[in-house]
Parts: C-alpha cells; sequence; structure tokens
C-alpha cells in the first residue's frame, strides 16, 4: 500500500537534498507519486491520452529542478 511513498523516503539525506526547500521537495514527491499514479493507469487510458499527461508532468518536474538549480 505504501510501495510509492516508500520508493521516495531515504533515511539519509544527501547534502543536495538537505539543501532543498522543504515545499520544493514536498512538490517534487507529489508529481512523482502522480507519475507513479498515472503508470498505473496507462492500460485504461488511450495512449495519446497517456503521453499528454505524462508530458504535462514531466514539464512540471523539469521545470522544478531548473528553480532548484538556480
Amino acid at each position: 500500500m505504501d510501495g510509492l511513498r516508500a520508493q521516495q523516503i531515504s533515511l539519509l539525506l544527501s547534502p543536495d537534498e538537505q539543501a532543498l526547500p522543504p515545499e520544493i521537495r514536498a512538490r517534487r514527491d507529489a508529481l512523482e507519486l502522480e507519475v507513479f499514479r498515472l503508470r498505473d493507469t496507462k492500460a485504461s487510458l488511450a495512449e495519446d491520452d497517456y503521453y499528454r499527461r505524462l508530458e504535462a508532468l514531466l514539464l512540471q518536474l523539469a521545470r522544478l529542478q531548473e528553480t532548484e538549480a538556480n
């Protein structure tokens, strides 16, 4: 039941991870969970719809990482 969330938890955070503001980390974790959940529904979606949704989530993740780097 908690498998997706368990993948995101680390007992020891890297220095880069520690430097992230909590709100950025929380947003990233939420987006990653959305990607995992979308993947679970792939079989029930039209291919174009699935990839459109996936692209939107991945673009949000990329923008978030870009913000982190600056």
